[in-house]
């Protein structure tokens, strides 16, 4: 009998945001994503006065797929970490660097550390992984769009 295992990916890139980090902060908090991204639309299960405090619960929906995610560090100068869970699916971290560049724009790292949880996840997860640069690419065009149409910095 052959056993399959579950997965595990690091994936990691970068976007470039046309700001300095203490602007691009807020683009990347549970809020600041509506900005810019598209259907994201988080729902806080208990109403929360600070969305970016650790510990925050909030779900979002992607093609049906509800994701569970829980703010572990949202705090301007250190890099942003929220543990994420799809279930029956994958989880894991992401993390967030923010870091500046000589032009005072912001170059983002983004990395994403998943583990399925059940080894039929496994292809969906190969099928991210080969997603992810590209999908990168489409954050960094939204980003550099909603900067130019409206985005005023906190």
């Amino acid at each position: 009998m052959t056993v399959t295992e579950c997965k595990r990916v690091r994936l990691s890139g970068t976007v470039q945001v046309p700001l300095p980090p203490e602007g691009a902060f807020g683009l990347f908090t549970p809020e600041g994503m509506r900005a810019w991204r598209p259907s994201w639309e988080p729902q806080y299960p208990a109403s929360e006065a600070d969305t970016t405090e650790p510990g925050t619960v909030f779900d979002t929906e992607h093609d049906s797929h509800v994701t569970t995610w829980i703010v572990v560090r949202c705090e301007p100068g250190q890099p942003l970490l929220y543990a994420r869970v799809k279930p029956d699916k994958r989880a894991g971290l992401v993390t967030i660097t923010l870091e500046r560049q000589p032009d005072d724009t912001t170059e983002a790292t983004i990395d994403y550390d998943l583990t399925t949880l059940v080894p039929e996840g496994n292809a969906e997860l190969d099928e991210y992984a080969a997603q992810y640069q590209q999908m990168l690419g489409h954050w960094q065009q939204l980003i550099a769009h909603e900067i130019a149409e409206s985005y005023v910095p906190a």
